[in-house]
């Protein structure tokens, strides 16, 4: 039958799901989507991508499974010689091959109009397959005029559309739809005037084909500069096309950035003080949290793992109490106050983000991270928006002393002082682990050991009674120090304490039981407690005694496998005469299905590679190559959040020197698109569009809390989450990936 006229991939739209079943393969309509998204930029990944399509294409046609090994050159022969492929089909699979094995092992010198002719050549093999299958009718083709590169796929502008509808809806916002109406009508504008240029690019491309084909043995350096002569000016159209499509793609990003915020946080609590359907069936049992108003059950815990949406509804629940809320006293009406307080000085500054958006009334709200705002309360003087708490806490006020948050260079300087006065002491104990600050894992160790204690146990009495024979509940290590070394360990902590004091300085551990003692602290009618895991036993003491009354309401989140600082806590021991329910929230709302699969492994969640995979990358790479994604990432034109997740302070030069703008730990603002670098202890609760892991060494010693870290780690990324390390790859990624380190 004669051929007839259609468009590059047209038939996925109604057959990429019996394509993905008859060729093993996944995600085909996104995967070449974004191929035809990105060839002119990183054709590369174009190249590789379309290989491998064919090589698993190829292993089910031939009879193959995906774990079998055959080299794909022989594996075309093999599928030709079945009479599986014929001549024409075997060298256009052939070409592909060449095409990705350069694209994976030379992507330098790989160009735009290599990442086209694979991209036309995959269109051939997939419409072949399409025929054979009797899913559309033999002898289609698609045209020349039609393009290859595309802004956007015609099913994401419709999806841009409905949601662009959606948000002007919920934002009472027009604007918001007539900007995506004129974006789309630009991207479709531009894939029309494209036209054009590729046809142009094509008929030089098969003129360069058939030099190639026809040249005498005489005639090759002649046909060399001939068709090298048509392959420049193939690039040039390229170039001229990325021009005109880049300001497009800029507005295209922009447009949905405002969509996808509207429809995420700010969105996301109003639909669920509404009660819209849109939100999970759990979520709408916590804000229906307590069934009436008689409930003696004052106190909630919200737990849930990673993306499930626990910091929104628990922000959702202290604003509907608050918003509009008057309690009647005595002798007048008092408007409703809440304390929002998490352990995460850059989750506090997301969440007062969030509120910034909301349109209510949450002044009644305050929001803070826990160390910030015991230091105000404790300190001489509060500082700059901290004054409410002048008259609060005056009983226990230090009045010269500052505090040391965490363990910063003057406390290493203390502690390792105060270790060398008690080794002085205990010479025949000098060198171990618990004396000696030249060994970093066990100087490691130490620190955190201390800090138990200091939470732990009330006063110096009560830690030398008890701390020697102590149980070690949720300690995450593999060191067991006997009695007496115990005995000595409380030796080093009388000691440092004692150069604390000398010093006129405090930890946050001791500011925490001094204000167990206060009889003037500051009361909530609501106080809701985020990354609760994370907070020890005395500090959600301390907490509990904000509440105005045994009648104000107390919310918890947290969810156990994100638990990244080491504390002794269990609910048991939690006595405070407090009767709590608990609800967990189970569907991700964050993560993409790939991101999800992949990060819940480290919990025993079996997942196939198909599975994990897409825009999961784990490899081994040099600072150069993460330099060079993370330029690449942070254009300007992309519009996302990214974040490099390292413990490495050497980055930020290494960006610098390479001029890659960033935002360092500093940063207040997580909304606005640009490149973050983080450490290893700061992710939680954020989130970011991608996210790349710095893995080049072990964060603890202790696997259970290194996987804890980690899945930390995986699940800040919404869409692609890079994870690389040099050399041998880590334990945990053996272990649990292994089928990515292939």
């Amino acid at each position: 039958m004669a051929n007839t006229k259609s468009k590059h991939f047209d038939y996925l739209t109604e057959h990429a799901v019996d394509l993905e079943r008859e060729l093993g393969l996944s995600d085909l309509s996104s995967d070449v989507d974004y191929w035809r998204r990105s060839g002119m930029d990183h054709p590369e990944v174009a190249l590789v991508g379309c290989r491998g399509v064919v090589e698993k294409a190829l292993k089910v046609l031939v009879g193959l499974s995906p774990n079998d090994h055959l080299r794909l050159v022989e594996l075309i022969d093999c599928a030709e010689d079945d009479g599986i492929l014929d001549r024409n089909m075997a060298l256009k699979c052939h070409e592909l091959r060449v095409k990705g094995n350069k694209g994976a092992h030379d992507h330098e010198s790989v160009k735009a109009i290599d990442a086209q002719m694979s991209l036309d050549l995959l269109d051939d093999f997939l419409r072949w397959n399409a025929e054979r299958l009797k899913l559309i009718p033999e002898g289609t083709t698609a045209t020349a005029d039609d393009p290859i590169f595309i802004v956007m796929p015609d099913a994401e502008v419709a999806s841009m559309s409905k949601k662009a509808k959606l948000a002007s809806s919920l934002a009472n916002d027009k604007d918001i739809e007539r900007k995506a109406q004129k974006v789309k009508k630009q991207a479709a504008a531009y894939d029309e005037s494209s036209k054009e240029s590729l046809a142009e690019m094509a008929s030089l491309i098969a003129r360069a084909q058939e030099i190639g084909a026809s040249v005498g043995a005489r005639q090759k350096d002649d046909a060399a500069k001939a068709i090298d002569t048509l392959l420049t000016q193939c690039d040039k159209n390229l170039e001229m096309l990325k021009v005109e499509r880049k300001p497009i793609e800029s507005k295209v990003d922009e447009v949905n950035a405002e969509i996808t915020e509207i429809l995420s946080e700010h969105d996301f609590i109003r639909r669920l003080l509404k009660g819209d359907k849109r939100a999970t069936d759990r979520q709408f049992d916590v804000m229906a949290f307590p069934r009436g108003s008689n409930a003696v059950t004052n106190i909630l815990q919200i737990a849930g793992g990673a993306g499930t949406g626990k910091t929104l509804c628990l922000l959702a629940k202290i604003i509907a109490e608050v918003d509009g809320g008057v309690q009647t006293t005595l002798f007048e009406d008092q408007r409703k106050n809440a304390l929002f307080i998490c352990f995460n000085k850059r989750l506090a500054s997301y969440v007062r983000g969030i509120l910034a958006g909301y349109e209510g009334d949450v002044k009644g709200i305050t929001v803070t991270h826990y160390d910030e705002f015991i230091n105000q309360l404790v300190r001489n003087r509060p500082k700059r928006g901290y004054e409410y708490l002048e008259d609060y806490a005056r009983d226990v006020r230090y009045e010269r002393s500052r505090i040391i948050y965490g363990f910063d260079e003057f406390y290493c300087s203390l502690l390792e002082t105060a270790e060398k006065t008690v080794a002085s002491q205990h010479p025949e104990r000098a060198g171990e682990y618990y004396l000696n600050s030249e060994d970093e894992e066990g100087f490691e160790w130490l620190k955190d050991e201390l800090r138990w204690i200091e939470e732990r146990f009330s006063d110096d009495g009560d830690a030398e009674r008890r701390y020697p024979s102590a149980e070690r509940v949720g300690r995450g290590t593999r060191r067991r120090p006997s009695a007496d070394i115990r005995r000595i360990i409380l030796e080093v902590r009388t000691e440092l304490n004692r150069l604390l004091d000398a010093n006129d300085r405090y930890t946050i551990e001791q500011a925490t039981k001094r204000l167990m003692s206060s009889n003037s602290l500051p009361s909530y009618d609501v106080i809701a407690i985020d990354e609760v895991q994370d907070f020890s036993l005395a500090s959600i003491r301390l907490l509990l005694r904000f509440r105005r009354s045994e009648q104000s309401r107390v919310y918890l989140s947290g969810d156990e496998n994100q638990k990244i600082y080491q504390r002794d806590f269990t609910w048991k021991e939690l006595d405070e005469g407090l009767k709590g329910h608990t609800i967990t929230l189970r569907e991700n709302k964050r993560n993409s299905d790939a991101i999800r699969c992949f990060s819940d492994r480290l919990w025993g969640s079996p997942s196939s590679h198909e599975e994990a995979d897409h825009w999961v990358y784990v490899q081994a790479a040099g600072d150069d190559r993460v330099v060079e994604l993370l330029k690449r990432l942070s254009e300007p034109s992309r519009n996302e959040t990214t974040a490099l997740i390292s413990g490495r302070r050497t980055w930020y030069q290494r960006l610098k020197d390479a001029g890659v703008n960033f935002k360092g730990s500093g940063t207040e603002d997580y909304f606005a698109p640009g490149l973050y670098v983080i450490t290893e202890w700061m992710g939680k609760g954020l989130e970011f569009d991608n996210v790349v892991v710095d893995y080049t060494k072990r964060v603890s010693e202790d696997e259970e809390e290194e996987k804890r870290l980690r899945y930390v780690h995986f699940t800040r990324a919404r869409k692609r989450l890079y994870i690389r390390y040099k050399d041998a790859p880590p334990e945990l990624l053996v272990k649990y990936y292994s089928d990515f380190l292939r």
